[in-house]
């Protein structure tokens, strides 16, 4: 239920029976990869979710599955579908930016709220979305990470998440994986998980705090920054009397340049009504 004054928009809870659209905003998936994806929809339809996947995912040119206009075009038509749940691509990639002039975004503010799930190179459009149109999105696994065998228990998650908000608890791994399995060899392999995950708080022992949550990959979503798809300060503003939660991934930044960019950020004022990150 909305609260009174709530300005952000929340998608219809999924049920089974209902339908995801894999597209690709970023990049698609090729050669061996193609069995991944296939192998990642059988197993999402076996947990009794209908999927289609669309024409582009499974082509790829220069870092992209097709043109920047037609990749906006297939998020549109397939966000604007009523018989649609859901979207969630099949992975990231490196220039899901490009489709942003070509979004209808006073269109998507007045259609009825839909789920769009993903991270790393999708985080660029939730990110967008969520400061633009206030839209609920999930930063969660992307398609492909249902095509391991088994699937990780954080991966199925997602499916508890969408189908009742009420409340949830997000647990960190105990382990997390440094290098990518080799699914070229074997397109099912799980996460390699190898290395001890750790919490640090850099104040006192716990901490504890809520607010409305914005963030992504680092890597991208700084590329948004200042630009007319990603208005930070107005969406603030509109937050202010809940306060903000950053949440930020980097997946190739050094630790200079996320100094850099956190620096960029406290000067554009982004840290203004932060409560935690």
């Amino acid at each position: 239920n909305k609260e009174e004054g709530e300005t952000m928009k929340l998608p219809k809870y999924i049920s089974t029976g209902d339908t995801l659209a894999c597209i690709a905003p970023s990049s698609g998936g090729t050669g061996a990869f193609v069995n991944r994806l296939d192998y990642a929809v059988n197993n999402i339809e076996k947990l009794g979710y209908k999927v289609i996947v669309s024409d582009n995912v499974k082509t790829n040119r220069k870092l992209v599955s097709a043109p920047a206009k037609e990749r906006a075009e297939e998020f549109m038509k397939y966000y604007l579908d009523d018989n649609i749940s859901g979207i969630i691509p099949p992975w990231g990639g490196e220039l899901l930016m490009e489709i942003l002039p070509y979004l209808d975004y006073e269109l998507l503010s007045r259609s009825e709220p839909k789920w769009i799930i993903g991270f790393s190179d999708i985080s660029t459009l939730l990110f967008s979305l969520t400061t633009k149109i206030d839209l609920y999105t999930i930063h969660g696994p992307n398609l492909m990470d249902f095509g391991t065998d088994p699937i990780h228990s954080s991966v199925l998650e997602l499916f508890n998440i969408v189908s009742s908000l009420e409340e949830f608890t997000q647990s960190s791994l105990d382990k997390y994986q440094e290098v990518w399995a080799d699914t070229k060899s074997n397109y099912k392999a799980p996460y390699n998980l190898t290395e001890e995950a750790k919490w640090k708080v850099f104040e006192g022992q716990t901490a504890e705090f809520s607010g409305v949550l914005i963030g992504g990959c680092l890597d991208v979503i700084c590329k948004l920054f200042g630009t007319p798809y990603a208005p930070v300060n107005s969406f603030i503003e509109r937050n202010k009397d809940k306060g903000i939660i950053w949440y930020l991934e980097s997946v190739e930044m050094t630790a200079d340049d996320i100094y850099r960019t956190l620096w960029q950020m406290n000067e554009l004022n982004y840290f203004k009504h932060c409560n935690g990150i």
